[in-house]
Order: C-alpha cells, then sequence, then structure tokens
C-alpha cells in the first residue's frame, strides 16, 4: 500500500482517501487493461486500485463501497458502455471519462469524482448533491438531476440505484 501511494503521489491525499492509514494491500495494474464484460470493484477486500493506465470496459462498469472508503486511480482515461459510481467511492482518473449510454453518480458526503480531462456521457443521471464531483475539461452529456429521474428513468428502476445499476448489467434500458 505504502509502495502505490508513494508511487502515484497520493501520499498528500491519503487521509482524503481512507480517513485511517489503510491496512491492506493495494491492487496495481501496469499498462492499459481491458476488460471484455462487465466489471464490478466494492472496495471491501482491497482499498486502493490502481491502474497505471487506461481502462476500457467493454460493458458495464460499477465502483462502490460502504464505509470502507475505497479508492480507484486510472492514471489514463476510462471508457465503459455504462458506468455507475455510487457510495463512499474514490474515483480518480487522470484523463478523460467517456461512456457510451447511461453513466449514474450516487456519492454519500464521503464520497468522490475527480476527472481531469473532461468527460463524455450519452446520458448522465446525477442521483444526488452530495460527496465531490471535480471534472476539469469539457463536460458533454445529456444531465439528469434527481429531480429530473422521474421522468427520465423507468418506473421500475426509480428512486433504486441498486436496480438501476442490476438494470445495467443485464443490458437492459433504464432511460424512457
Amino acid at each position: 500500500m505504502q509502495d502505490a501511494v508513494d508511487e502515484f503521489g497520493l501520499a498528500d491525499d491519503i487521509e482524503c482517501f481512507f480517513l485511517d492509514e489503510p491496512t491492506n494491500d493495494a491492487l496495481v495494474h501496469r499498462g492499459d487493461l481491458v476488460v471484455p464484460g462487465p466489471l464490478a470493484i466494492d472496495g471491501e477486500d482491497i482499498q486502493l486500485h490502481v491502474i497505471d493506465g487506461s481502462l476500457t470496459v467493454k460493458d458495464a462498469f460499477s465502483f462502490q463501497n460502504v464505509d470502507v472508503y475505497a479508492a480507484l486511480c486510472v492514471t489514463g482515461s476510462v471508457t465503459a458502455r455504462s458506468m455507475t459510481c455510487i457510495w463512499d467511492i474514490q474515483f480518480v482518473v487522470g484523463g478523460s471519462v467517456n461512456v457510451d449510454d447511461l453513466l449514474i453518480t450516487q456519492l454519500t458526503d464521503a464520497g468522490w469524482f475527480a476527472v481531469r480531462a473532461g468527460l463524455t456521457a450519452g446520458s448522465w443521471l446525477q442521483m444526488d448533491d452530495r460527496g465531490i464531483l471535480a471534472i476539469n475539461g469539457p463536460v458533454s452529456a445529456l444531465r439528469y438531476s434527481a429531480e429530473d429521474a422521474q421522468a427520465a428513468v423507468r418506473e421500475e428502476y426509480l428512486f433504486d440505484v441498486e436496480r438501476i445499476r442490476d438494470g445495467l448489467f443485464a443490458g437492459r434500458p433504464v432511460l424512457r
């Protein structure tokens, strides 16, 4: 963990990421990573995931955790068919985020989503105004607030971000 924190310049942010000094190992992938199917990262077993390169998920991608304050740092860009980032996540992207279909963010007060080079998504459903959204660069997405969700989201998914995530992983349409 300490080697990854030092190498990727996270030392100043360590308390922001974890609140306390983390005790378990980091998972580091060097080079670009392409995942052909869906990818879910929950942060339960490993608190720090680092991809030293770009991440491409050819299907649905989900990063979520509760009360663990796990971090995912990608030094390059992130591309996915759909993306769900929810709860106490600490997500840092050194490049851009590109989502073909639907991006969902629902952060708690402890969550943050930082993108250093812009964001593009077909649609972006921002489920609440908590946490930190720090996006440098242009944002291009049809953006829905939590208030817009009732008109935008199919009835079976209303107000249930886990059901929305499951629908995206099953390849079902979420928006009307």
